[in-house]
């Protein structure tokens, strides 16, 4: 018998990313941030929602933008120093 799930959550713009290949290289790290950072683009739909809850999913997807700028940066500078990382992973083998 199929339960019908109740949520106080409107749905997703998309699926968010669950799982990220683990492989212990040099990668590793950039990989799991490019997870999260594409996980930001995840918001909440927001049509149909009435007045006074939308405020706050709306505030949600808003701080959920900011996340995603931050994690721009933060890739940005983990990327440009990527070279370093994959010199420290191979001395560490």
């Amino acid at each position: 018998m199929e339960q019908e799930s109740k949520t106080v959550f409107p749905p997703l713009s998309q699926e968010p990313i669950l799982h990220v290949d683990s492989t212990p290289d040099a990668n590793y790290p950039l990989r799991i941030l490019r997870a999260y950072r594409l996980n930001a683009d995840c918001c909440y739909e927001v049509t149909g929602v009435d007045e006074k809850s939308r405020v706050i999913w709306d505030m949600m997807n808003s701080f959920q933008e900011k996340r995603a700028k931050l994690l721009d940066k933060a890739l940005e500078i983990l990327e440009r120093h990527s070279a370093e990382l994959l010199e420290v992973a191979k001395d560490e083998t």
